[in-house]
């Protein structure tokens, strides 16, 4: 008897989503529900996706550089 194979709810191609594109998918959800003036997004849709991928490529930098070593508390 074959088992039913659960689909996810949110389907991740590995083939067409690169690390970068979930970095930017990322950053761009967080941008968005912070407008500077109420119903009015600060910058250009096409504005919004560049700074969404200037974050990735950002993280993506980040992930080479040695871990940061937290300083303890006073």
């Amino acid at each position: 008897m074959n088992t039913p194979v659960q689909e996810s709810s949110f389907p991740f191609d590995t083939q067409t989503m690169a690390l970068r594109d979930m970095f930017a998918s990322h950053a761009l959800s967080g941008m968005l529900p912070a407008p500077k003036v109420p119903g009015v997004l600060p910058m250009t849709m096409d504005g919004m996706a560049q700074a969404a991928y200037a974050y990735a490529d950002a993280m993506l930098r980040a992930r080479l550089l040695p871990p940061v070593v937290p300083k303890p508390a006073r």
